[in-house]
């Protein structure tokens, strides 16, 4: 499964406070969304769990549940390929 998205390009990312404030979602899962904003949209084709994952302290099931979870709130929508 990937995951699609465009993201501002310009070398910074923004975030709305209100995400970042949403007590529904893990530190876990606003991480990983503040990481995938800062992909340029040629980043957006290769994104996955394991690519996520990789050069990190989380395993692929973390990254795997931060997504189900960005997910179940509206925050990502999953492409299946």
């Amino acid at each position: 499964m990937s995951f699609t998205g465009r993201m501002a390009s310009d070398g910074y990312t923004t975030l709305r406070n209100s995400f970042l404030a949403d007590a529904r979602l893990t530190f876990t899962a606003r991480g990983v969304f503040a990481l995938m904003s800062s992909f340029s949209d040629a980043e957006w084709e290769t994104v996955t769990a394991e690519s996520l994952a990789a050069g990190t302290a989380h395993s692929v099931a973390d990254i795997e549940a931060a997504l189900a979870e960005l997910e179940r709130h509206g925050y990502l929508t999953a492409v299946a390929e």
